[in-house]
C-alpha cells in the first residue's frame, strides 16, 4: 500500500511478505488428488487425414451422379449444397470439387459467388 500526504506526495509503502512455500505445499498436495488430464497422443498425417475427409464428404454429395451431365444450374446447387455444409472452410476443398465435378478452381470460385450473393 502506497502512503501519501495531504499533497498526494508519496512518502513511503506498506508491504507485507509473506512466505508461500507452505501453502503452494499444500495446494500441490490437493491437486494430486484431482484427476490428471492426459497428454493428447500425436497424430501424424493428421493432414491427410483431413484431406480424405473432404474427399469423402464430396464423393458423399457427388454420389450416384454422372458429373459429365450436370448442367450449369444442377453444379450451382451442387456448390450450394457444399457451402452450407461448410466444405468450402477446408483447406484443399476448392481443388478437390474442381477435380471431381471437372472443372477449373475459378470456375468453383465463380460457382461461389453466385451462391453467396457476390453476383
Amino acid at each position: 500500500m502506497l502512503i501519501r500526504d495531504d499533497d498526494g506526495r508519496l512518502l513511503g509503502a506498506l508491504c507485507i511478505n509473506i512466505d508461500m512455500t507452505r501453502t503452494q505445499q499444500q495446494l500441490d498436495y490437493l491437486k494430486s488428488f484431482m484427476p490428471q488430464p492426459r497428454p493428447e497422443p500425436v497424430r501424424e498425417n493428421q493432414g491427410q487425414r483431413v484431406e480424405k475427409m473432404v474427399l469423402a464428404l464430396i464423393d458423399n454429395i457427388l454420389a450416384g451422379v454422372d458429373v459429365t451431365t450436370l448442367s450449369r444450374e444442377e453444379r450451382i446447387e451442387k456448390i450450394r449444397f457444399m457451402d452450407t455444409r461448410g466444405i468450402f472452410q477446408l483447406k484443399g476443398s476448392i481443388d478437390q470439387v474442381a477435380e471431381r465435378l471437372g472443372v477449373n478452381r475459378v470456375t468453383i470460385y465463380s460457382y461461389l459467388d453466385e451462391v453467396r450473393g457476390k453476383r
